[in-house]
């Protein structure tokens, strides 16, 4: 019988979520059978939480593992999950099943390399299925019936496909290696709100078709998102634009309409956005950024971060949005009358930045006046009000 003490061991990197600092206590408990042909370590418990493991593993006389029979399996408080393991060749197959599993740890060694754990010598590929009813990510959401298939080369994700459901609203992802063979992924997702908020980029968005593409490479990550028909729920920068400038004529106070069904009397509904972002762990870089409705458009370039719950970004604010951005798309005179693709003969020039709950809000009156091209210098500082005014709070 053996029994370790792994108070001063340390561990990071090993497994997403399975973090142990030196100091921290842990044990390792087995008894140690010597099969002939390997060695089983029986009654294996291993608790250092919030890890923890039950079971059986199979070694091979070299010191390899055969085989892992673990039927109790947690890498954070709320994990339910058996895990078994067989060699196959040089690599292995994993089959996972369970009641919940936590995605937290998982989604953020997406966010970029950890420089941890040194480079792998010797990498086995790996082919996990993965079927858990439950998948809890951040911000209360929880993806359902989920459905996992993963080929990992050591620590580098190779393929996989991913399925689910956000309430009724169906999801599905694919990761495939792109031409420099760094992996790529792309996600379909029914419910574009949710989706954010499960992987705690952005929480005010509400409903939406979604569909994006991102590099899952080692560093930032570059990538674009498209989402059609949503809807932005009591998001403080909105609510405090809008204040300065006209109100629209195509709102639902204005056409005296109800509000729809599973709809708040904060949201305001959007037809689409278009982004180009970067993603460098919970901080997400974006430009070329367009939102509109037939009321009213905006254009965003930026930052957000949730994790330090921070953001700083400008834009554009683009009354009677329909009506107003066929300036822009005129040949030769569009870029001049209206400034962009995105944007529209008259336009407010924007700040927001600080606190994501509350953020500071600043426009510069001039730029409603001034033709496209103008609007540029204000807001890139070429202006008398580029810095634009303080709007009350």
């Amino acid at each position: 019988k053996v029994e370790a003490d792994l108070a001063k061991a340390g561990t990071d990197g090993l497994l997403p979520g399975l973090t142990k600092p030196a100091g921290k206590p842990g044990r390792l408990t087995f008894t140690l059978v010597d099969g002939g042909q390997g060695l089983e370590l029986r009654d294996f418990a291993l608790d250092a939480a919030p890890a923890q493991a039950r079971g059986t593993v199979t070694i091979t006389p070299e010191g390899g593992l055969e085989r892992a029979d673990l039927t109790n399996v947690k890498l954070s408080p709320g994990d339910d999950l058996r895990v078994s393991l067989d060699r196959s060749g040089s690599g292995y197959k994993v089959v996972v099943r369970g009641a919940v599993v936590d995605a937290r740890p998982f989604l953020k060694s997406l966010g970029g390399p950890d420089g941890k754990g040194g480079k792998d010598t010797n990498p086995k590929d790996i082919d996990a299925d993965i079927q858990v009813p439950i998948v809890t990510g951040f911000n209360d959401e929880a993806l359902t019936g989920a459905n996992l298939r993963l080929s990992l080369h050591g620590k580098t994700l190779r393929t996989a496909t991913i399925s689910g459901r956000f309430r009724a609203a169906p999801f599905a992802a694919s990761v495939t290696r792109g031409e420099r063979g760094v992996p790529t992924l792309a996600v379909d997702s029914a419910d574009a709100g949710a989706t954010l908020r499960f992987v705690d980029i952005y929480r005010r968005m509400h409903g939406g078709r979604l569909n994006a593409g991102i590099g899952l490479n080692d560093g930032p990550q570059a990538g674009v998102v498209q989402i059609r028909d949503f809807a932005l729920r009591n998001e403080p920068a909105l609510s405090s634009i809008m204040a300065q400038g006209p109100e629209p004529a195509d709102t639902d106070a204005a056409r005296g309409r109800r509000v729809a069904p599973g709809r708040a009397a904060g949201d305001v509904t959007f037809d689409r956005m278009r982004a180009n972002f970067v993603r460098t762990g919970t901080r997400v870089a974006f430009s070329d950024a367009a939102i509109s409705n037939a009321a009213m458009g905006f254009t965003l370039s930026g930052w957000l971060d949730t994790g330090r719950e921070r953001t700083d970004m400008t834009g554009t604010f683009v009354p009677l949005y329909g009506l107003n951005n066929v300036a822009s798309q005129l040949p030769l005179l569009g870029p001049l009358l209206g400034g962009g693709h995105n944007e529209g003969l008259f336009a407010v020039n924007f700040r927001v930045s600080g606190k994501l709950a509350s953020p500071d809000v600043s426009v510069n009156p001039l730029s409603a006046i001034a033709p496209g091209f103008l609007r540029k210098l204000f807001s890139a500082g070429g202006g008398p009000f580029a810095d634009g005014m303080p709007v009350p709070q």
